[in-house]
């Protein structure tokens, strides 16, 4: 196998393989460009011979399925954008029940979700058993008190 086809071929696996680091989803299509490329070496060997045609095929490529792929493959790849502001509002105004007591010296724990949560309060002393509202998500820290939405039963 020539030379310029298994350094293009490396080339795309790890424009590839980066995209799992770099964000925005461009890496993929230079590493597709990088494989075209070695594809059109490996076809015309002529093109081996040249390094400005290698590279203007490898630019052409690239921007070829970038232009025709990248919205296809966006929505498919793309995941979300972690967005904390929505994390924290989907806890907000929501039930849990105190599982360790709460002060505002001492924090506690909540059940919620499932599974138990840190839980601190501003003002209140919150006893195990409690019903308990969010306030707010400070990272893995849930801010409550007391509930006037869900009364004790």
């Amino acid at each position: 196998m020539p030379v310029p086809v298994v350094v293009w071929s490396i080339v795309g696996l790890t424009a590839i393989l980066s995209e799992f680091v770099v964000p925005e989803f461009v890496m993929f299509f230079v590493g597709i460009g990088a494989l075209g490329t070695a594809g059109l070496v490996a076809l015309f060997p002529g093109i081996g011979a040249s390094i400005p045609l290698q590279v203007l095929s490898w630019i052409v490529l690239t921007a070829l399925s970038l232009v025709a792929l990248r919205r296809r493959f966006k929505s498919a790849f793309g995941g979300t954008i972690f967005d904390r502001s929505t994390r924290e509002s989907a806890a907000t105004g929501k039930k849990a029940v105190v599982t360790e007591a709460i002060s505002p010296e001492t924090p506690g724990r909540v059940r919620f979700q499932g599974t138990t949560w840190r839980a601190v309060s501003y003002d209140e002393e919150l006893a195990e058993g409690d019903d308990v509202e969010i306030l707010k998500q400070d990272g893995m820290t849930l801010i409550v008190t007391k509930s006037i939405l869900f009364p004790d039963s």
